[in-house]
């Protein structure tokens, strides 16, 4: 892979990661201005939760990249069907034990998140299922390096959420109708994402290619603890503080998180080249050298911005209920800058068949949790810890990373 078209599909999918930030956050504000302050935190934390309850499959979505990346060399494609039907299956199986497991804990955890009805509960894991097939399907077109189609499905699924979420909120559904679009939404992604692997072609660029296993309960793992790392903040806040204060929190972390997914744009389009760059015994520096040079100038414009413009951003966006969350906006960015960075690092070591993250995130999540409910005593001490955090995990894996200098 040349690195002007490298650049090129970089901007490609930064672009459409921006598109489709922009148009996420156009239904977050949809859903912020059509409920109440304390309906949208409990929306917020339903979300939040159901991101959680996806995050393993988070982990086997890099593996299924990494996988498919590599079978892709050797044009096999109905291998890389066959791992697909396998990988459904296995969904559909874990996913009725959690169900299971979801209805024997139904009072703890029902009383935690504040749910205003039963209903929600289950939409919440109905919610998280479906996305998770959807980011199943996305995880093999990004494999498969399509990522013109990857593109589109990244800015057509926040679009359908808002298309039938203001359907159902007209209808007067409320919080119930916001889940619903969600719902929805992530069903047709599923079916048009299914249509989409079936219907491609690859062609082989190697004939002679290295295969090399990858201890996959780590990553899984750490795939459960960075979504808890980047997802728990607002389910923490909902339980710490009061429905208003939780409220301005999570319009905060929405926009905050604008971050992670404008640099997930190059991460996107590094990790499957990266992956089959080290199948076939090619040097990857160059490609993290710019990917870093891009993240790294992409938040501190970012927190710049909204160090001048973030009340602007707020009142505007979300109403001038939120005014106060103009100052801890461009905060909550700055601390959420060195996760953009850590994400970068994790996925370019999982690439090349390392798991030395998995084991800094396991060490990181309990200790931040722990501390938070120590000194989390303002949203200001709250924010402070997470990005004292972030930067002591990025320091530690930049440290992981020198070690393994003489293979990057």
């Amino acid at each position: 892979m040349k690195k002007k078209l490298f650049i090129k599909n970089s901007f490609l999918l930064s672009g459409s990661s921006i598109t489709a930030g922009l148009l996420g956050y156009g239904f977050h504000i949809l859903i912020g201005r059509s409920l109440s302050v304390s309906e949208y935190a409990v929306f917020s934390a339903v979300i939040a939760l159901s991101v959680i309850l996806v995050s393993p499959v988070n982990g086997i979505i890099l593996i299924i990249t990494r996988k498919i990346s590599i079978i892709a060399v050797s044009s096999s494609f109905i291998e890389i069907l066959k791992v697909y039907k396998r990988i459904i299956k296995n969904l559909v199986l874990i996913s009725i034990f959690i169900f299971i497991l979801g209805y024997i804990f139904f009072q703890p955890i029902y009383s935690y998140i504040n749910f205003e009805s039963v209903n929600q509960y289950y939409l919440t894991m109905l919610i998280a299922f479906v996305n998770a097939v959807a980011m199943i399907n996305l995880s093999i077109i990004h494999g498969l390096q399509q990522f013109k189609s990857f593109s589109a499905l990244t800015i057509l699924f926040p679009l359908l959420k808002i298309i039938f979420a203001l359907a159902l909120l007209l209808l007067g559904l409320r919080l119930n109708g916001a889940l619903l679009g969600v719902l929805v939404a992530s069903f047709l992604i599923c079916i048009i994402g299914y249509i989409l692997i079936v219907s491609t072609s690859i062609k082989s660029d190697y004939s002679d290619y290295q295969t090399e296993k990858t201890n996959y309960i780590p990553v899984f793992i750490a795939s459960i603890c960075l979504i808890a790392l980047t997802q728990m903040d607002v389910v923490i806040v909902k339980k710490l503080f009061n429905s208003n204060e939780a409220g301005l929190f999570a319009a905060v972390a929405t926009l905050g998180k604008s971050l992670l997914y404008v640099s997930g744009g190059v991460i996107t389009v590094a990790y499957p080249i990266i992956a089959r760059m080290h199948a076939v015994n090619q040097s990857s520096r160059d490609l993290l050298i710019i990917s870093f040079f891009l993240i790294s100038m992409t938040c501190i414009v970012g927190v710049l911005f909204f160090k001048f413009f973030g009340e602007f951003v707020v009142t505007t966006l979300f109403g001038i209920s939120y005014k106060e969350g103009g100052d801890l906006l461009w905060q909550y960015a700055l601390a959420i800058t060195p996760m953009a960075l850590v994400i970068l690092f994790e996925n370019y070591l999982i690439a090349k068949g390392s798991v030395i993250f998995a084991w800094i995130f396991i060490l990181a999540l309990p200790i931040e949790i722990f501390v938070i409910y120590l000194y989390g005593s303002t949203l200001f001490n709250f924010i402070i810890i997470i990005g004292l955090c972030n930067l002591i995990i990025l320091l530690a894996g930049l440290f992981a990373l020198l070690i393994r200098k003489d293979r990057i």
